[in-house]
């Protein structure tokens, strides 16, 4: 019999790694079967969203 889990594994090591002055790589683990896509996702529209395009920077009324 499978044993019932109260809550998904959530990630116990993190590690940020700076590339450059403007890139950074983040690597966090382990995490539960598909949740590292579930949380991928908002976190790279949050990401695009919030930085400045090339028309927002030229195109200032």
């Amino acid at each position: 019999m499978r044993e019932i889990k109260i809550a998904p594994f959530m990630p116990t090591e993190v590690e940020v790694n700076e590339i450059s002055a403007n890139r950074a790589e983040i690597i966090a683990y382990p995490f539960e079967s598909g949740y590292a896509v579930t949380l991928a996702h908002p976190l790279r529209r949050l990401i695009l969203g919030s930085s400045i395009g090339v028309c927002t920077y030229f195109c200032q009324d």
